[in-house]
């Protein structure tokens, strides 16, 4: 693996601008994370933002790593949801670099749970949950998404997906505004299709978030049009309840949480799924 040179920015007069726009710290960050954090910022897949990539331009770089040329700092601005360095990071990654220092610029206090949430396990997940019950804390677990059965019969004028995409979005911005990380997980259910009336896997890009309030996550699943969210916090003694948008109070409180256990509704994180059992639900 070759060795990579950075100009790094520090003393600088960005590196300083940086400073006095919020938090900016150079941290040790891996190509993929930092391509799936601009892949997040930007509202599309991993996938997808690799695709947006200049394929000439990400080799152009590799060829000047080889030859033992300085590259620039790559940099991330959360609070502008602005960034620098993704062609970079991504020939880093082709020349099988494992980390590389980045210039991270983000608000006061959100910048260590919000990097450690994006890269969540299931063991994390576990672990803001069960430290939830000790604690005075809270959490929430809550979606932007609309399933295929709430989908218009007319489509033809109207990209479904890309809506879900934008909402989604702009909810990971709002929690990112009022100061929150989150990880990303997938909300896994059933539903009946519409058309063929058969019981199908109905999965939902969903957002667990450490610290919100039982007042701000119920205002954000009422702008999504959401039904519900599982919230746990200490309205209800930080046990975990599944609340209706609508209602004060929780439907059902849940009576174990359950971890890689076949249930009909449950959450998924990587290899891993988690779930709550809520009685009458």
């Amino acid at each position: 693996m070759p060795k990579v040179y950075f100009a790094t920015s520090t003393g600088d007069a960005f590196y300083d601008t940086a400073k006095k726009h919020g938090v900016a710290d150079i941290v040790t960050i891996s190509p993929r994370r930092y391509l799936s954090i601009i892949a997040d910022m930007h509202g599309q897949s991993y996938k997808d933002e690799l695709g947006s990539l200049d394929g000439a331009k990400v080799k152009e770089i590799q060829q000047s790593i080889l030859k033992g040329n300085k590259i620039p700092l790559a940099y991330i601005d959360m609070p502008n949801k602005a960034q620098d360095g993704r062609h970079r990071m991504a020939a880093c990654m082709q020349n099988g670099m494992e980390n590389a220092p980045s210039l991270l610029i983000t608000d006061p206090g959100c910048v260590n749970e919000y990097y450690s949430l994006q890269e969540s396990s299931i063991g994390r997940i576990k672990k803001h949950i069960e430290h939830t019950v000790k604690t005075t804390k809270s959490w929430a677990l809550m979606t932007a998404w609309r399933s295929e059965a709430q989908k218009p019969e007319d489509t033809s004028t109207f990209d479904w997906k890309r809506a879900n995409l934008q909402n989604l979005s702009a909810m990971k911005a709002t929690i990112k505004s009022l100061g929150y990380g989150f990880a990303t997980v997938e909300g896994v259910g059933q539903e009946t299709d519409p058309n063929t009336k058969a019981v199908i896997e109905s999965a939902e890009p969903s957002l667990f978030v450490p610290n919100i309030t039982l007042d701000q996550a119920r205002h954000l699943s009422a702008r999504y049009n959401q039904w519900g969210f599982i919230y746990s916090g200490p309205e209800i003694q930080n046990k975990v309840g599944m609340y209706e948008t609508e209602k004060g109070n929780p439907a059902s409180i849940a009576t174990s949480f359950n971890i890689d256990q076949i249930r009909k509704f449950f959450t998924r994180i990587k290899k891993h799924k988690f779930s709550f059992d809520f009685p009458g639900m």
